[in-house]
């Protein structure tokens, strides 16, 4: 297991507004000064997977305290067509022997094979709190895909190729404008058939941004264990 240090002097003024949003001056002042190297952010190493394998967990490995909500969100997903969900752990934690869970993520193919929905669900204080979702579909024509999130920017090296944020939409608004970006673009999409093609698609695409934070000196490999 490979674990990152994140140095934030490497993020673009831009990637700060989206991260403190909607505190915009403070994300402004905080890039000034760490830009002028007046402010140390202290950095923990963390956890990276290269692969949605390495932490793959069942619905039962939950805590129970947070089953019923993990539940709830999976039959969501399933009313729209999403089958065979996977659940990987959010891991936090310095050290081997610190890591600890701290949410669950949840990707899982449409019934038709030409899209993907993921979202984080966070453990915090006994309450789930629900990240942005990320619905995307590989194209089988050029090399990349089409994401579409309810999300705000955040980062250029966000998982994804053609991305465009639709903050504060419902789930339901979200999945009708994928498909009408898609039915929009006249272009073939990759069919998903079963979760073996959806891991190593996916992986691909993650890995994809994770080599770019590293190539921009945002994340730097701490030690391996």
């Amino acid at each position: 297991m490979q674990f990152y240090e994140q140095h934030y002097e490497r993020y673009y003024l831009r990637e700060y507004i989206g991260m403190w949003y909607p505190n915009i001056l403070r994300a402004v002042l905080f890039w000034i000064l760490i830009k002028l190297n007046l402010k140390q952010l202290k950095r923990k190493p963390f956890p990276v997977f290269r692969s949605i394998q390495d932490n793959l967990m069942e619905l039962e490995q939950v805590p129970v305290i947070y089953q019923a909500e993990v539940q709830a969100e999976l039959n969501l997903l399933a009313s729209y067509g999403f089958v065979e969900p996977l659940l990987t752990g959010v891991i936090s934690g310095s050290r081997l022997n610190e890591l600890k869970l701290t949410g669950v993520g949840i990707i899982s193919r449409h019934q038709k094979g030409d899209s993907v929905v993921s979202v984080i669900l966070d453990f915090d204080d006994a309450q789930v709190k629900k990240r942005p979702y990320f619905i995307f579909t590989f194209l089988n024509d050029v090399t990349g895909d089409i994401t579409s999130s309810n999300g705000r920017f955040m980062c250029y090296s966000d998982p994804g190729g053609d991305i465009a944020y639709y903050p504060k939409v419902c789930f339901e608004e979200l999945v009708e404008i994928h498909n009408q970006r898609i039915r929009g673009l006249n272009r073939n999409c990759s069919i998903i058939n079963d979760n073996l093609e959806l891991i190593k698609l996916s992986d691909e695409r993650w890995v994809k941004s994770i080599d770019k934070l590293i190539r921009r000196g945002i994340l730097k490999i701490s030690f391996s264990q």
